[in-house]
């Protein structure tokens, strides 16, 4: 049956990844990487529609792009190094720089940076499944996982620069992408990414500092974008709709699942949650860069940062507002597995980001203890990022008593819907119309804020892919020339 060889498919997918962690040979890693984009191929096209099918086959090719580069490394290991184990490449980086140039191509398809988002945008037809776990915590992560592990061996090199370069253009055209987009799943397709973009922004900088805050922010990323792509399918399956337009009201309609969708958003980008410290650390290492490599990496930085806000909170806007019209609230009826793939997903968002600390000390520090001085250290459960520190509990108490302060004053003013003022043209008895002239009757119609008359998509999209193009055919040129 179809669900046989699906879960077929998304368990392979997983003994895929964990063969990539745990290969040193470039032949097991280019492996495990063909082995992943043959179980994407076939997630993608699982519904059978002429859209999956015509994706599926977009994201295979650009799958087999990075697996040339794979074998591209492997060539050259070992007709110069006489091997093919990437710890013996790495000792001889003087030597192996195109090696590393390939690979990064290689992770620049898999991490779906600019020119290679497409396969990743189409992916989204895929089932919320997939979304939630492909494309949050495991396929695109492989190729971050590539760039953390050559990081060391490129350290101030022209490719790290251009690696860095590369993922900051990524990080800025996306948010700004994504405040064009009406489709839910469409919307997290660019977040991710764009977050990914930050990432490898951070690997490209390649100091101690930035690859603590890529090694973190990879971690509190995974699981929070892991928990929106799981409530859009939720909501997405409850009300039949993925346009953002359609979930006004969402909250009076669904508000166990859009409490969660609206806390997960929250866990992207404002304290006290693990991404904002991940991204705090980001932000200082690229303003710690040379002025020559910073300052455009720190102009997109913002760009991106403050375009990511945006969108969110225009987001958070649609599921909160109280449309005229809307049905009398219902109990939310929300099946078993959904509520216990959201809530877990949401109390180890949480957990996490309370243990921040934790996570620094069992998963970061070993990370990068190898190749780089330990910068960050931890007094209990705050965190030391020598420039400033993150309180983690004054924080969460800070978030909890704004919340319990606001839930009060929200609840005591009362209020009710009221129809919308229109000058005085409304229509007697029905607040979706409206006389214009001559005294004719016309449909009320309200729209989101989405830029369309500033923000150009297929020219945006267009700017990005040329100068991604150019980016991806430098990091071979810079090692070949």
């Amino acid at each position: 049956s179809t669900q046989n060889k699906f879960f077929f498919f998304m368990i392979l997918l997983l003994a895929a990844m964990n063969g990539m962690v745990y290969s040193n040979s470039l032949y097991w890693l280019y492996f495990f990487w063909e082995v992943t984009t043959l179980c994407c191929y076939e997630l993608i096209r699982h519904d059978g529609t002429d859209e999956a099918k015509k994706n599926s086959v977009l994201a295979l090719w650009m799958g087999l792009v990075g697996g040339v580069g794979f074998v591209g490394a492997m060539f050259l290991g070992y007709n110069q190094v006489h091997s093919i184990a990437l710890t013996d490449l790495m000792a001889v980086p003087e030597a192996m720089g195109l090696a590393f140039a390939l690979m990064a191509l290689a992770a620049f398809t898999k991490a779906a940076q600019f020119p290679w988002q497409g396969w990743l945008l189409g992916a989204m037809v895929a089932p919320t499944p997939v979304s939630a776990l492909l494309h949050s915590s495991t396929m695109v992560n492989a190729g971050i996982y590539m760039l953390l592990r050559i990081a060391p061996a490129i350290q101030g090199t022209n490719l790290s620069y251009i690696i860095a370069l590369g993922g900051a253009l990524t990080f800025a055209m996306t948010a700004f992408l994504a405040i064009r987009q009406t489709v839910s799943k469409k919307i997290l397709a660019y977040s991710t990414i764009g977050n990914l973009g930050l990432i490898v922004l951070c690997i490209g900088i390649n100091t101690a500092l930035s690859y603590t805050a890529a090694v973190a922010l990879l971690t509190f990323h995974s699981v929070a974008k892991g928990l929106l792509f799981m409530s859009a399918g939720v909501v997405e399956n409850k009300i039949g709709s993925r346009n953002v337009e359609d979930w006004e009201g969402l909250m009076d309609k669904l508000p166990l699942t859009t409490t969660v969708m609206i806390a997960g958003m929250v866990s992207m980008f404002l304290p006290p949650f693990g991404m904002l410290l991940s991204k705090w650390v980001a932000v200082d290492a690229v303003a710690s860069s040379p002025l020559y490599i910073g300052l455009p990496l720190v102009l997109l930085v913002i760009l991106g940062s403050a375009a990511t806000t945006f969108y969110y909170a225009k987001w958070i806007g649609y599921m909160t507002v109280m449309p005229l019209g809307l049905e009398k609230k219902k109990d939310e009826e929300l099946e078993g597995p959904y509520k216990l793939s959201m809530i877990g997903l949401l109390a180890l968002n949480v957990v996490i980001s309370v243990g921040v600390a934790f996570v620094i000390n069992k998963l970061v520090i070993p990370a990068i203890s190898s190749a780089y001085p330990i910068v960050v250290s931890t007094t209990g459960l705050t965190v030391d990022l020598g420039f400033t520190s993150f309180p983690v509990l004054a924080l969460w108490g800070g978030i909890v008593a704004v919340f319990l302060i606001g839930s009060r004053l929200a609840g005591s003013k009362g209020g009710k819907v009221a129809a919308p003022y229109l000058g005085g043209s409304n229509v007697p008895g029905d607040y979706t119309k409206y006389r214009s002239t001559a005294g004719g009757e016309f449909d009320l119609s309200v729209s989101g804020i989405f830029l369309n008359a500033s923000l150009d998509e297929a020219s945006l999209e267009k700017i990005a892919l040329y100068i991604g193009v150019l980016i991806s055919v430098a990091l071979i040129l810079v090692e070949v020339i």
